[in-house]
């Protein structure tokens, strides 16, 4: 039977996501629990308040719609610097189509080149047929296989012994795939805040993509670069994982997918990218934007408030972490800050007459201080009050008076 994969995400309210719990159920009747039958609330919360779970299923590919879609198997996994698949079923008259083995392939390929992992796990029971299934899958044409670490006792719920397995070889075939993505919901990565969250936060990483679609030209013009900003993407992610571990809840992270030397997400429209307003990458520039600035609304309309976090990267400067408030690099020259400097990011924090700008940003009970404080080089900061010398300003291209550290981060 041809089939296709899919991606479910938390808010899904069609038949899909209910489908593919009721497959685990019939897969692993003794592993999961019985109340997860009735609905699918439980997978949706997994979905929703984790970081990074994902859930593909493999549906019939002649289905007129996603309302008629069967679904004939799932695979579930938890993204960070490695894959964790979690669960991977197919349904008992479809076994032995290549079902299982490609959605494997699409969990690890998603994994290579959303969060570049280089490996993976997973646990199965040491009765599970499917041992042999994920040993010996370079066999019957998959470009990975995993290899038995050792022996977990009583790992499930009933007492049963599970195997651990890993891969760190995903073959050629998967590393070196360039996807090429078709619409601007592929070049843009959305996490929503968690419903748990109390964090007015929201984060953004507009320069660590790495997808390089061809239908998107190189830019030619303005301040061209063509590196990333390197783990900017993945310091992103970590710290959304942080909330999500420690602190009741992940906020909301919008990332843009490709790389910065076709578009830059930190530009007006007209001159990020070199579609001008028209084509791919004015479309993913303004889903990227849209997103953000949804984000950004809900936060507000949830506490009152929100904190948008611009993860950058840079490395010029190692080992220290520049922070940017949309002061001007000439304005960090001076001695003091003056609090009639041109608005910035800190200026709704000056209304109530207490701290001073000079304050906020280079203080001790600044951003940089705190960080300081607890061993993390950055600057602007008591220690380190100017990121460039006057030399330096002065030899540099850019300089007039719009190199402002909000373009660090």
């Amino acid at each position: 039977m041809p089939f296709k994969i899919a991606e479910i995400d938390a808010s899904s309210s069609s038949s899909l996501l209910s489908q593919a719990v009721s497959l685990e159920i019939e897969c692993f009747p003794s592993l999961v629990e019985p109340n997860a039958a009735k609905n699918a609330s439980e997978k949706r919360q997994w979905l929703s308040n984790a970081t990074k779970h994902k859930l593909f299923v493999a549906v019939d590919a002649d289905a007129d719609g996603k309302e008629d879609a069967i679904v004939v198997g799932f695979i579930t996994a938890s993204y960070s610097s490695i894959c964790s698949i979690v669960s991977l079923g197919v349904a008992r008259h479809h076994r032995r189509c290549g079902i299982g083995g490609s959605l494997v392939s699409h969990a690890l390929s998603y994994g290579v080149r959303v969060y570049r992992i280089s490996f993976a796990c997973l646990h199965v029971s040491v009765t599970s047929p499917a041992v042999s299934f994920y040993e010996n899958a370079h066999h019957r044409q998959h470009p990975w296989h995993f290899t038995t670490v050792r022996t977990i006792e009583g790992y499930y719920a009933d007492g049963g012994h599970a195997y651990r397995m890993e891969c760190d070889d995903f073959g050629d075939d998967l590393h070196t795939e360039t996807p090429t993505p078709t619409s601007a919901s592929e070049m843009v990565t959305v996490l929503p805040m968690s419903a748990t969250s109390p964090h007015p936060i929201v984060l953004s990483a507009p320069h660590g993509g790495t997808l390089d679609p061809s239908s998107i030209p190189t830019r030619t013009t303005g301040c061209v670069c063509t590196e990333p900003d390197w783990n900017s993407f993945e310091l992103a992610s970590s710290i959304r994982a942080a909330f999500n571990d420690e602190l009741n809840g992940p906020p909301a992270l919008v990332a843009l997918n490709v790389v910065r030397a076709k578009i830059d997400g930190n530009r007006p429209e007209i001159s990020a990218c070199e579609c001008r307003g028209e084509g791919p990458g004015s479309d993913a520039h303004r889903l990227y934007h849209a997103e953000l600035a949804r984000a950004c609304r809900e936060c507000v309309e949830r506490h009152g408030w929100c904190l948008l976090l611009d993860i950058h990267g840079q490395s010029h400067r190692p080992a220290v972490t520049e922070l940017g408030y949309l002061v001007t690099s000439t304005q960090l020259l001076q001695p003091t800050l003056s609090n009639d400097s041109i608005p910035n990011t800190l200026t709704p924090l000056l209304s109530d007459g207490g701290a001073s700008l000079e304050d906020l940003v280079r203080g001790p009970y600044s951003l940089g201080g705190l960080l300081e404080r607890f061993g993390e080089p950055c600057t602007p900061s008591p220690t380190h009050p100017q990121p460039v010398t006057r030399e330096a300003l002065d030899a540099s291209s850019h300089d007039n008076d719009t190199d402002t550290t909000g373009r660090n981060g």
